[in-house]
């Protein structure tokens, strides 16, 4: 499993890629989370890929918040 982050459009996108060879969108920094958070597209993003595949995002929102995500693996 890899983990990277590329430039998509003018943003940031946070991809993954599966043993098959697919490409997977985690995140697409600029996008309202579903929780209501913003992340500017200078944010550094701390990201940490655990060993059950799962993705722990945290990050400063435009809000001064310090959140954390977690990215459950769907395939």
């Amino acid at each position: 499993m890899l983990r990277c982050a590329v430039f998509t459009n003018g943003g940031n996108t946070i991809v993954m890629r599966a043993a098959d060879g697919t490409f997977r969108v985690v995140y697409n920094i600029g996008d309202i989370t579903e929780a209501g958070d913003l992340f500017p597209s200078n944010t550094q993003i701390e990201l940490d890929l655990r060993d059950d595949r799962r993705l722990y995002l945290i990050a400063n929102s435009i809000y001064d918040k310090r959140v954390l995500y977690v990215a459950e693996p769907l395939f």
